[in-house]
Parts: structure tokens; C-alpha cells; sequence
């Protein structure tokens, strides 16, 4: 890949993949941006690999989500890592100290209740709540029919409110 190829590519789409890793690392910046980079090395790293089957943003969007359970695996396989997002949540807009807790507690409830799923369905309420992905675009992505995409996002979340539900009285 050119060096004017990559950088255009860098231009058009590191927004979306730094806003996606910042809602998935939980509004951690430094974090985000740090990952964010990585996901770009690792785009260069392996655009020879890309097949075209999806769009070029999806692609980026994939290999963001990887590098960033790659980072929660290295860390302690993950623990010390979401307790820091948790618990170093940060808001751009003004928010209660009693608002800060919960929302820490509800994102460490949704983290928690989403690892108990299996990895499609994970992946799948990822897209569509971190990324806005749309259902074509995911079904690209994890190589299933756009229905397929929606049952599993409906029955997702499902069942996640239903955990929540019960195991924590949240309503979502």
C-alpha cells in the first residue's frame, strides 16, 4: 500500500474507528487513541489480506475489536484492564458524582452479562452498540445473512435486559 493510499485511508476513517474503540474502551481517550494507532499499523500490516468483501470500514472496525480484546487479554486476561475503564470513566459533559457511579456500574453490568455470551452474539451487540453498524455491514463482517444479524442482535438483546434485569434491577 502506498504511502498517500495510507494516509488517506487514515484521514477518511480514524474517526470512526477512535470513536468506536472510545465507547468500547469505556470513554478512556488515551486508551482509544493508543489503540486506535495499533489498529492502523496492524490495517497496513495486513491490507494484503483484505479481500474486498466488505467495505473498508468495516474491515477497520474488525480489526479495532480484535486489537482491543487483544489489550484486555494481555492484561491480566482482561481484569485489570476493564476495571480501569470502569472505574476511570470520564465524561465530556458535566455529570453528577451519583451519575458517574451508576454509569459505571450499569457499562461494568452490560460488560460483564455481554462475556457470558457466545462470541457471535458478542460480537454482533458490539457493532450495533458501539459502532452503529448497520446490519448488512455486520452480516459482511462475521459472514452471515443480514437476517441472521438482526435475530441475533433481537435476541441479544433480550437477552441482556433480561439479565440485567435480574442480576443487577437495572432497566435498559
Amino acid at each position: 500500500m502506498a504511502l498517500q493510499s495510507f494516509h488517506q485511508l487514515y484521514t477518511d476513517y480514524r474517526k470512526d474507528v477512535f470513536s468506536f474503540l472510545l465507547r468500547l474502551s469505556g470513554y478512556e481517550q488515551e486508551l482509544a487513541e493508543e489503540l486506535t494507532q495499533e489498529t492502523f499499523y496492524q490495517a497496513i500490516r495486513s491490507f494484503s489480506k483484505f479481500r474486498g468483501e466488505c467495505q473498508v470500514k468495516t474491515w477497520l472496525l474488525q480489526i479495532a475489536k480484535n486489537v482491543f480484546y487483544q489489550e484486555i487479554r494481555k492484561k491480566q486476561r482482561g481484569r485489570s484492564l476493564l476495571r480501569s475503564i470502569l472505574f476511570n470513566l470520564e465524561r465530556s459533559e458535566p455529570v453528577s458524582l451519583h451519575q458517574q457511579v451508576e454509569n459505571k456500574e450499569k457499562l461494568a453490568a452490560v460488560l460483564k452479562v455481554l462475556d457470558t455470551f457466545d462470541s457471535r452474539t458478542r460480537d454482533v451487540m458490539l457493532y450495533r452498540f458501539y459502532s452503529d453498524l448497520s446490519y448488512v455491514q455486520i452480516s459482511a463482517m462475521l459472514k452471515i445473512s443480514e437476517s441472521s444479524a438482526k435475530v441475533i442482535f433481537f435476541r441479544g438483546k433480550l437477552a441482556l435486559q433480561s439479565k440485567l434485569r435480574e442480576g443487577y434491577g437495572y432497566e435498559i
